[in-house]
């Protein structure tokens, strides 16, 4: 049996009907189903022709016949061929066979791996990788969500983790189970104070209740790609300090040589090609504010202020002075906030309005958020608007 391996990439938006022979995304098998890819995003199918030869019976016609098995690729969105040496996972699977075999720097955790690189060098798509080849090793993997601007898992301004429990080709599909929140879409925002050392605590906390989840044996870390500019070579380094995974993984160009120093001394540093699709800026804002909705929903609530607690950006109480001081005003209303229960992020939501008190029966001051989360006791505030179908970032 013989084998050839085509790499077919496809742009999204597209809806990608695959019959036929094998074939493969991010080491998902996806022979013979439909696959669908969203805007901004460009998927490798990676199919293979199979050739069997079969002798002849006995009696029958000297020679042989050859059956070619072929995988056949339908879709109506952008698609070309590409070179499998410089496309697809091939670049990749030699990194992750040994990352899956690497023992624990302590005897007893689960193993940490922390994937750095630039903004659009394919670290998402290089964890997705990374999560599906470890179930097919049999290991169950938990992939943690720590970019508060493009991640996948949560909504911006928030992280998210995700135990893996079935192959997937994008990790938007697949629900958080766990949340934390920072209230801003950047740990560069210096006018809000600086939040590096913010995301890297909320991060750490989030790694830490990650490892553990249930027969957990692998927790596969995407950061954001805030690694050069202004301070974030330090930024990483931190967050590494803060993290201490068994191993990093670098990927592509772009990355300072100092910060992959730093990584060097705290674990194993594995550098691989970068699998870049570089969105635009206006795929990021429609990509962006898709996560926004599609975590809120389309529910609203009612409830009383005084029944919440009231957690600023950052994570310090702010008390409900902080949003009463804005009553009436354009600051509350289509503010993006994290919504808590039993102090953990359960849900997010976007306040519609606040009535003051005597503008209620009970003369209580009540808020109306858009949301589908049903229970809640706290209000996570953001420095986000969202109004009019765009992203409008504010500092209280």
């Amino acid at each position: 049996m013989l084998q050839t391996r085509r790499v077919t990439m496809v742009r999204g938006p597209a809806t990608v009907r695959v019959r036929g022979g094998r074939c493969t995304v991010l080491a998902a098998d996806v022979s013979d189903s439909v696959v669908n890819v969203r805007a901004g995003k460009a998927l490798p199918f990676e199919h293979y022709e199979t050739e069997e030869r079969q002798e002849e019976e006995d009696g029958g016609p000297p020679g042989a016949t050859i059956t070619t098995t072929a995988t056949i690729i339908e879709t109506d969105g952008e698609r070309w061929e590409a070179d499998p040496a410089r496309a697809g996972t091939w670049m990749w699977r030699r990194a992750a066979r040994r990352l899956l075999l690497l023992p624990p720097l302590l005897e007893g955790n689960r193993k940490v791996i922390m994937i750095v690189g630039r903004a659009d060098a394919g670290k998402s798509t290089f964890a997705t990788f990374l999560a599906n080849s470890a179930l097919a090793a049999g290991l169950v993997p938990c992939v943690v969500d720590g970019d508060i601007g493009q991640g996948d898992l949560a909504p911006p301004g928030a992280m998210g983790a995700a135990l893996l429990r079935a192959p997937a080709t994008d990790l938007r599909d697949v629900r958080a189970d766990l949340y934390e929140f920072v209230g801003d879409i950047t740990p560069s925002a210096a006018a809000a104070g600086g939040l590096e050392r913010v995301v890297a605590e909320k991060l750490r906390l989030l790694v830490g209740r990650a490892r553990r989840l249930d027969n957990v044996d692998i927790c596969i870390v995407n950061t954001d790609g805030y690694v050069s500019f202004g301070g974030g070579a330090r930024y990483k380094a931190m967050l590494a300090s803060q993290l201490r995974p068994d191993a990093a993984v670098v990927i592509g160009r772009g990355v300072p040589a100092q910060l992959q120093a730093a990584l060097a001394r705290k674990s194993l540093v594995m550098r691989v090609r970068s699998g870049a699709h570089i969105k635009t800026y206006q795929e990021r804002m429609a990509r962006r504010l898709e996560q926004y909705m599609r975590h809120v929903g389309a529910g609203s609530v009612t409830c009383d202020l005084a029944a919440l607690r009231v957690i600023a950006v950052g994570g310090g109480p702010a008390g409900q002075q902080a949003i009463r001081e804005k009553e009436g005003g354009e600051v509350v209303e289509g503010m993006f906030v994290g919504l808590g229960l039993a102090g953990r992020v359960v849900g997010f939501g976007i306040v519609e309005g606040i009535t003051g008190n005597g503008d209620d029966r009970r003369g209580r001051t009540v808020v109306t958020i858009r949301t589908d989360t049903a229970s809640f006791d706290a209000v996570y505030l953001s420095n986000i608007l969202l109004k009019g179908g765009k992203e409008v970032r504010l500092f209280l």
